[in-house]
């Protein structure tokens, strides 16, 4: 039987384009972001967290909060790819011998005592360590050489940040003050007149005080406004110095307090605290100074997110 010729020419041409099919058929692993043309795949993001985490987790993985950790990993992940390209841009380098050393320094004891973990284990965690800690030193290298030295905190700037501050920066009055609580008005009745008739404050209190410390004699510290019961609060502060008070109730007992010196509200001293606020701008301006680099990074190397990819990944769609 002879089969027409347009049968068969149309077979072969099927034939030809399911084997074109087949060969050029390729299937790109589950991607999540592609930071400067390169993929950052799910399977990588899998092993940093595995490699973080350690392999016991007690996190359910289907989890909300395990999704959310995930998440935080990708992001941290574009993030170092980003900073280490802007490193090698700027031709930031680090001796080898420098990062063996910052390794000893943080891990060498932990692994003398890992004996049951496997050699073959061990030796390719210290090395995606190593791997880790170079790029953190890199990063760092980074910062200190090309950002962080052009930041200035003006003296003006510490000036206007301590108009700002500096009523909270007040030191409040304060006290200090001793006490003996004891359980009953016998008690207390007892303990007024010990202390009546001269015997030392500190020594009744640890013969006969109920709290805590009256192992120190009674001796609470300097205490400021608002940290005791109101009725207490008051009297605190409007008893005059080593005037002994009558027995005062309250839930945990009858208190007998004395005041043994008292320090005045103070407003800060501008110098005392220059250095402390110029610091605290220092810092704010680091963490301004790395955002905005972020932002430059993000345009200068394209970052890119697949839009097939949810953050419980790794289900794709």
């Amino acid at each position: 039987m002879r089969v027409p010729l347009p049968i068969i020419i149309a077979f072969l041409v099927a034939g030809s384009f399911a084997g074109c099919e087949k060969r050029y058929e390729t299937k790109e692993p589950p991607w999540y972001a592609r930071v400067d043309g390169k993929a950052i795949s799910i399977k990588e993001i899998e092993e940093e967290m595995r490699f973080v985490t350690g392999e016991a987790r007690e996190i359910n993985p289907e989890s909300e909060e395990w999704n959310a950790m995930r998440k935080a990993m990708a992001e941290d992940l574009i993030r170092r790819k980003l900073l280490l390209l802007e490193a090698n841009r700027r031709n930031i380098a680090l001796a080898d011998d420098k990062v063996e050393n910052r390794v000893k320094e943080l891990y060498a004891d932990l692994w003398k005592e890992e004996p049951t973990t496997s050699r073959t284990k061990q030796a390719r965690d210290q090395k995606r360590l190593r791997k880790r800690i170079r790029e953190e030193m890199m990063v760092e290298e980074l910062f200190q050489k090309e950002l962080y030295p052009r930041i200035l905190v003006k003296d003006g700037e510490i000036r206007e940040e301590f108009e700002k501050v500096k009523e909270s920066l007040k030191t409040p009055e304060q006290v200090l003050v001793r006490q003996i609580v004891v359980e009953n008005e016998e008690d207390a009745a007892s303990a007024l007149r010990r202390l009546y008739r001269g015997e030392p404050f500190a020594k009744v209190a640890r013969e006969v005080s109920i709290m805590p410390e009256k192992d120190r004699g009674g001796d609470l510290g300097w205490v400021h406004k608002g940290k005791f019961p109101e009725f207490l609060d008051k009297l605190i502060f409007e008893l005059p110095k080593y005037i002994i008070n009558k027995p005062v109730k309250s839930p945990y007992g009858y208190h007998i307090i004395q005041i043994v010196k008292h320090r005045a509200a103070s407003a800060s001293d501008f110098e005392m605290v220059k250095s402390q606020l110029e610091k605290r701008l220092f810092d704010r301006k680091k963490q301004e100074a790395e955002e905005n680099l972020m932002e430059q990074l993000h345009r200068r190397y394209e970052v890119v997110y697949n839009p097939n990819v949810t953050v419980a990944f790794p289900e794709v769609e």
